[in-house]
């Protein structure tokens, strides 16, 4: 039986987008030839570390993730998966590998603001489509509105979703607007769906409004389907990012998951992701691609705060940071540590970066971040990016170094002539002076 390797620009780009380290899912491959894996990124919206039952959560909170929860014992579980702590900031870092700050993009984008992504920043999708894959993105962008900022000037070949400079609940400023009698704007006026192929303006497809948020995950999960078939019938390899709704405040569930959960509308939204995981991962089966593909989850950021409990009635239309405190927009740690896992059937993690549990589930507890793209990355992945500034994790490098990599420096020299060995406390003095 013949497996694939994924290549080294592959990888390298998911090193990017998710601070992976040095030698991420690689298995086993013919001699032969070395054929590229097709990479499915699915980002959920506010989903905190204790929301997932593989993580806590799920049924002991009211909320069965089932498909979530297996996907994420087949492959590797990441439990110190850390972001920025909002919207904006942590695409940003995912798509360019680089803080946010680098990019002008540490506050969250909003329609009419000049913040958006600069158009020299290169991201993960330029580099896949340079490397020969078909890239598509359909959901939420939120790097900003700016035509050079857009998904389908970034690399993109093909766009569909909600403004790319809005988030989920834009479709509430036309009723609350007119609810406090500070805006009226016509329906034809205000937020729409848009869709754009590569090197191609905006185009309007539909309103955005309450009825459309609810059914708006299925549309991107069609058409996320649908791309992979083309893609499959031209043999082309693909990159499909695929940012979903759920479970961005507010929580509306589609007509077919309102009450599934025990827990209000956020449990029915959070069911309902986990719904569309499965349906993703069984049009891959479907497709025979499951093999010849990486799939990775993440959230963006931790829960919703305070500020979104009263959009579920009885109920808060919030996640919870499981064991950590924090939520949306907080500098704690239940704001950037949330879930994320990485599968590639069959897959093999690195030795050093992965241990098994108890029950025999595949988890790191290393340290990963976003726009984590270090040295010691680079090389082995043949990672070739303009180096513009640092990386989120070049002040650190040894952190994650791994042994046999390369020369490593023992120790570090002291402004007045004193070494400090990596292991120990030996000393060396200066000269002349004794001890």
């Amino acid at each position: 039986m013949n497996w694939f390797k994924p290549s080294r620009q592959v990888l390298g780009a998911l090193v990017i987008g998710l601070g992976l380290v040095a030698q991420p899912l690689i298995v086993a491959t013919a001699p032969a030839q070395q054929q590229k894996s097709n990479i499915l990124f699915i980002l959920a919206d506010n989903i905190g570390y204790g929301d997932l039952g593989v993580y806590g959560g799920g049924e002991l909170r009211g909320a069965p993730t089932p498909r979530i929860d297996r996907l994420a014992a087949e492959g590797l579980r990441l439990t110190q998966f850390l972001v920025e702590p909002s919207c904006t900031p942590s695409r940003a870092a995912l798509v360019t590998g680089r803080y946010s700050i680098r990019s002008g993009l540490s506050l969250v984008a909003l329609e009419g603001t000049p913040y958006s992504l600069p158009a020299k920043e290169i991201t993960m999708a330029e580099m896949l489509r340079d490397a020969g894959y078909a890239t598509a993105i359909f959901g939420k962008w939120h790097l900003g509105s700016e035509p050079y900022s857009q998904p389908q000037s970034k690399g993109f070949d093909e766009f569909y979703g909600i403004p790319p400079g809005d988030t989920w609940d834009v479709f509430g400023m036309i009723p609350q607007g007119r609810q406090t009698k500070s805006l009226d704007i016509p329906l034809d006026k205000g937020p729409h769906i848009v869709e754009a192929k590569r090197g191609e303006p905006l185009k309007a497809v539909k309103p955005y409004t309450a009825e459309v948020r609810r059914e708006i995950d299925w549309e991107l999960v069609e058409r996320g389907v649908d791309f992979m078939k083309r893609q499959k019938a031209a043999g082309k390899p693909f990159f499909l990012y695929l940012p979903i709704s759920r479970t961005h405040f507010p929580n509306l569930p589609s007509k077919r998951f309102e009450g599934v959960s025990r827990i209000g509308q956020f449990g029915d939204s959070l069911m309902e992701g986990d719904a569309i995981v499965g349906r993703m991962l069984d049009a891959l089966d479907e497709l025979g691609l499951t093999r010849d593909t990486i799939v990775v989850f993440a959230s963006d950021n931790g829960p919703d705060g305070p500020g979104a409990r009263a959009f579920g009635g009885d109920m808060p239309d919030m996640g919870a940071p499981g064991p950590y405190r924090g939520a949306l927009g907080d500098v704690s740690e239940g704001s950037m540590r949330t879930a994320a896992w990485i599968s590639s059937r069959p897959s093999r993690a690195s030795r050093a970066a992965r241990c098994r549990t108890s029950d025999g589930r595949r988890r790191s507890d290393r340290p990963a971040v976003r726009q984590e793209r270090h040295r010691s990355a680079r090389a082995p992945l043949d990672l070739r990016r303009p180096r513009s500034g640092c990386g989120a994790l070049e002040a650190i490098p040894r952190l994650f170094r791994r042994r046999g990599a390369g020369p490593q420096r023992r120790g570090r020299s002291h402004p007045h002539g004193r070494r400090r060995r990596q292991r120990g406390v030996d000393e060396r003095l200066p000269q002349g002076v004794q001890r």
